[in-house]
């Protein structure tokens, strides 16, 4: 893995812009006899400016060593199956919410001998929710938080949203280890509204767990 940082330094070097270079004088021309007299008359010549000079740069500095990349499991539990605003009541006539449960397990059996186990130290969950009618993009953070170091574990998280989106709406999960190395697992989690649960009379023929979200399981690998 590469890494670095910006470092400065001063480095002496010489800059070569030289140049030539026209310039007009004057001069006085002795044309006098026996009384001094004369006039002014232009010439034209060229000289050489030299504009050597010292500058400063920042330069790169590499260092860094070699670890294998992060892999591992996350196991997402997602509760209802559909979500919906928290304008809508549950079934105990409370407002809706999503619950998730976020299990992780890193694969450390890869390690050189030289190398510590790695360990997940932060979790940041969000969601883009693609409002309807091309309201924009409304992110609801879900979890932000530094964690005890941890190869393997887990959270709980509890969300109400406020507005509805389409099945453009993007769960993202974003696993760091004490490394600096990251996780991302992302998924479709479509928020219900009272207008995207409308059908016609009808009915339709589009699978209903691709535009309301039927997802509440999935086991993903990296």
């Amino acid at each position: 893995m590469n890494s670095g940082y910006w470092r400065s330094y001063t480095a002496y070097r010489t800059v070569d812009t030289s140049h030539w270079e026209t310039r007009t004088r004057q001069v006085w021309v002795d044309t006098s006899y026996m009384t001094s007299s004369g006039y002014w008359r232009y010439y034209t010549e060229r000289e050489w400016v030299d504009t050597n000079h010292y500058e400063y740069r920042m330069v790169w500095v590499e260092d860094g060593f070699y670890t294998a990349p992060l892999h591992g499991e996350v196991i997402i539990d997602k509760s209802p199956k559909f979500i919906f605003t928290k304008w809508h009541k549950d079934k105990n006539n409370e407002e809706c919410c999503m619950e998730m449960n976020l299990s992780w397990k890193v694969d450390n059996s890869e390690l050189l001998e030289s190398e510590e186990e790695k360990e997940i130290v932060r979790i940041y969950i969000y969601q883009d929710i693609y409002r309807f009618d091309n309201k924009g993009i409304e992110k609801v953070i879900i979890f932000n938080e530094d964690i005890s170091p941890s190869a393997e574990g887990s959270i709980n998280t509890i969300t109400w949203f406020d507005y509805s989106g389409s099945e453009d709406s993007i769960l993202h999960v974003y696993l760091y280890a004490q490394n600096g190395e990251s996780a991302h697992i992302y998924f479709s989690n479509p928020i219900n509204g009272f207008r995207s649960i409308n059908l016609n009379s009808q009915g339709s023929s589009s699978d209903a767990n691709i535009w309301l979200g039927g997802n509440s399981y999935g086991k993903i690998e990296f």
